[in-house]
């Protein structure tokens, strides 16, 4: 049986876990560590405790470099180890564009910080990429998830882990401790062209989507069903697919 929550969001490492978590509908919106990289859990769960304090102060951000694929200009936060890589336009002086990225990300530390406020039970789930040289040990994970539980000490709060060993052939699983579950296995992407932290999207979706499922109010569960409705009569495929994106429709 699946286990429900009220609220489902990705701590990192990077991209793939938000996208994961879209993928199998188990996230409805955008949180602040979905984009990003850098830092580890430890490091994530001292900004979470932090209320994301100098999260992303302009002070504190340095040029790192240019993404060609995405177009845009990647800044390093000297304070807390994240970069932003999706965010910046490219070619553009910080100071042009910085005001709509950090009014971007207080959006969506207000949007985190309240959703947890209104709900009883929240999930966090973490993904190291596949290409990790070292995994962190389950006594920094526990301690890390434990700051966090006593920062929100009135809520429930569970951690799904997972680290990558490319010579498993079956997820490995046992729990840290009754609220953290830990997996290890491969998960890197098949494809030989992929680049070394893409990770088979389809095998991380199987493997949340049969576990976890995400509370929502009955009017957003009939929105969607209507909108899967609809995009099925659209002709164009790319079409269905990008507003399948947008919507998180998996």
């Amino acid at each position: 049986m699946k286990k429900k929550y009220d609220l489902i969001f990705s701590m990192g490492a990077a991209c793939s876990c938000s996208s994961a978590l879209r993928s199998a509908e188990l996230q409805v919106a955008s949180y602040p560590f979905d984009w990003l990289f850098g830092s580890d859990f430890c490091g994530r769960a001292d900004i979470v405790v932090k209320d994301f304090k100098r999260f992303i102060d302009k002070e504190d951000l340095e040029f790192a470099f240019s993404e060609r694929s995405i177009k845009c200009d990647a800044y390093h936060n000297k304070y807390n180890d994240l970069t932003f890589n999706h965010d910046f336009e490219k070619g553009k002086n910080l100071a042009e564009t910085y005001q709509a990225v950090h009014e971007k990300y207080e959006r969506r530390i207000n949007r985190l910080l309240t959703s947890i406020a209104k709900a009883n039970s929240v999930l966090i789930v973490y993904i190291e990429t596949p290409d990790s040289v070292k995994s962190l040990s389950d006594n920094k994970i526990k301690a890390a998830f434990e700051k966090v539980q006593r920062h929100f000490n009135d809520k429930h709060i569970d951690l799904i882990y997972l680290s990558p060993d490319n010579t498993l052939a079956n997820m490995h699983e046992y729990k840290i401790s009754e609220n953290i579950i830990r997996l290890i296995g491969n998960y890197k992407s098949k494809s030989v062209n992929d680049v070394s932290y893409a990770v088979d999207a389809r095998l991380l979706k199987n493997l949340l989507q049969t576990r976890y499922a995400l509370r929502q109010p009955l009017i957003v569960t009939i929105k969607k069903k209507l909108l899967r409705m609809f995009i099925q009569f659209i002709p164009s495929h790319n079409k269905r697919q990008i507003l399948r994106k947008k919507y998180h429709l998996g």
